[in-house]
């Protein structure tokens, strides 16, 4: 009876993250457009690209997830070695932050869920006739479960030394592959080599926005090298 109340707990809440649709162009461009402007509470950026969290650790649990299926799965970026300064690309995985050694340390004495204080899983009443030391062994386990589900520091082992860091990315940098300014300048090459709109391309998922690009690319690229060949 209690590994049926832990599948269906964690089903649940994985059923709630594989609810996730990916975001659009426009959604994208409008919450890299607020962060220009200086917001970065993700649970305003997470209402910019559709999403609906209960706290601000899911918001930022949703947007990587939302990322994972909206952009790539991979965030590549340049990281420098904390023990000998090396500096070195660098490539990680966001599936990897999710569900922890398959969940097998999950405790499902306490509700299955990722949150930021006790009272959104548990009553003030319930929580303030607890006694200190009850409080805290509460804490541990609902915080300890917050890692299982989802932990955004990922361990990256540097290439020339061997130190190994843990790595938290900022939201800011990760809804996006390209910059604003770059976003505007695809939609320039798309609507000057295509017969699609600036709202054709609002609608597109930002993967298809890239591999439309590519195609573009691609096309031109043969162009120019079949006009040179003559």
């Amino acid at each position: 009876m209690k590994k049926d109340s832990k599948k269906g707990s964690l089903e649940a809440f994985k059923d709630r993250f594989l609810s996730i649709a990916p975001y659009t162009s426009i959604q994208q461009k409008n919450a890299l457009i607020r962060q220009s402007d200086g917001e970065v509470d993700p649970m305003v950026i997470a209402e910019l690209l559709g999403l609906s969290p209960n706290n601000r650790f899911e918001a930022i649990a949703m947007i990587f997830k939302a990322r994972e299926i909206s952009v790539s799965d991979l965030i590549d970026y340049n990281g420098k070695c904390s023990e000998c300064n090396y500096l070195d690309a660098n490539s990680l995985s966001i599936p990897q932050m999710f569900y922890k050694d398959d969940c097998k340390e999950l405790d499902i004495s306490v509700p299955i869920a990722l949150v930021e204080d006790l009272t959104e899983l548990f009553s003030e009443e319930y929580i303030n006739n607890l006694k200190i030391k009850d409080y805290d062994e509460l804490e541990q386990k609902v915080f300890k479960n917050n890692l299982i589900l989802f932990d955004p520091a990922l361990p990256t082992k540097c290439r020339k030394c061997g130190h190994i860091d843990k790595t938290v990315f900022d939201i800011s940098s990760i809804i996006s592959k390209s910059s604003i300014s770059n976003i505007y300048e695809q939609y320039m090459d798309i609507s000057y080599y295509s017969s699609m709109t600036k709202l054709d391309t609002d609608s597109m998922i930002p993967f298809e926005r890239e591999v439309f690009l590519g195609l573009i690319q691609q096309k031109e690229d043969e162009k120019t090298k079949a006009q040179n060949a003559k």
